[in-house]
């Protein structure tokens, strides 16, 4: 028949499973809450070398796991005009449909996941990770209401490769870690700037709270010898929302931060207050002649509305 025939062509794979935290007494095992992946690592394989990741995962528990991932690199051909347009087309075919899986057969040990460690600082459940652009440091956050900073220490940041040190990590202690109180109830999302000197976080109990590196002026200034450990500020709060805010975003050229909450809002705020204009912009009187009384009368010129509109966009244009 057709359908055996098609059936017969099917191919299955077992994709490689792995839990992130033990099942309980009842057989569950608790669920993923936020995830969040960095480039660390060289990954080697035969003459060719790339780049692998770590995985961070967080959920309904206190333990926070690491995972190390290497993606199976495709061999491009050198001229790829010599190969024939059907074969090349298979290739292609065969490329997309191995590319970047980490859903694979065990004998395929290149594209695939390993357990590193766990990170051990939380007691209640964890609802938000994020790694900072910069690889500098990882960020959590849950129920309690406390950040954690899980950073790369300062001897190990020389010449801009921080974010490598993560893919060697065997140790919970081997990072430096600050814990930093926000006196709010649980946190629920946690977003960093583009240039990692600032993060943003979301509570429930309405809050957007902003926080910055202190010394991170003094380590910009010498990025291949960084001198001093992150410390965190808190520069900004807002509790302007009606409800729990359950998501935080920076702006990428780090000017908005946007914020969303259950109460179906979402408000955007400006880093920096917007200077005032120098310029005046001139508006039309409704009544002409002279206002006041006494010999100190001013006079005021009824601008007309065509001219009035054409000042006004002239002003705008140049500011």
């Amino acid at each position: 028949n057709q359908h055996s025939a098609k059936a017969n062509k099917m191919k299955v794979e077992t994709p490689q499973i792995l839990w992130n935290n033990e099942a309980d007494e009842k057989g569950r095992n608790a669920p993923l809450l936020s995830i969040d992946m960095i480039e660390s690592g060289i990954a080697t394989h035969a003459s060719t070398k790339h780049y692998s990741h770590v995985l961070v995962t967080a959920g309904n528990a206190t333990t926070i796991n690491l995972w190390k991932v290497s993606f199976e690199q495709e061999q491009i051909s050198a001229n790829p005009s010599s190969t024939p347009v059907g074969q090349q087309q298979r290739q292609d075919s065969s490329a997309l449909g191995s590319r970047n899986s980490i859903f694979q057969k065990q004998t395929r040990p290149l594209n695939k996941v390993d357990y590193m460690l766990s990170l051990t600082r939380h007691d209640v459940a964890v609802n938000a990770v994020a790694f900072s652009p910069d690889g500098l440091h990882l960020a959590t956050a849950g129920d309690s209401g406390n950040i954690v900073i899980w950073s790369v220490p300062v001897h190990k940041r020389g010449n801009n490769n921080g974010r490598h040190f993560w893919s060697t990590l065997a140790k919970e202690n081997e990072l430096t870690v600050r814990i930093v109180s926000t006196h709010c109830e649980g946190i629920v999302d946690i977003s960093w700037s583009s240039d990692s000197k600032r993060f943003a976080v979301g509570t429930i109990d309405s809050c957007l709270l902003i926080y910055e590196d202190k010394n991170y002026a003094a380590n910009a200034c010498s990025p291949e010898t960084h001198q001093k450990e992150s410390e965190w500020q808190k520069v900004f709060r807002n509790a302007e929302h009606g409800a729990f805010v359950q998501g935080v975003a920076y702006d990428p050229l780090g000017v908005y931060i946007a914020s969303m909450g259950s109460d179906r809002t979402v408000r955007v705020f400006p880093r920096k207050t917007p200077p005032k204009s120098k310029k005046k912009v001139l508006r039309p009187s409704n009544t002409g002649g002279t206002t006041g009384s006494g010999t100190n009368a001013m006079q005021r010129t009824v601008t007309p509305p065509q001219d009035h509109q054409r000042l006004v966009a002239r002003i705008l244009t140049e500011a």
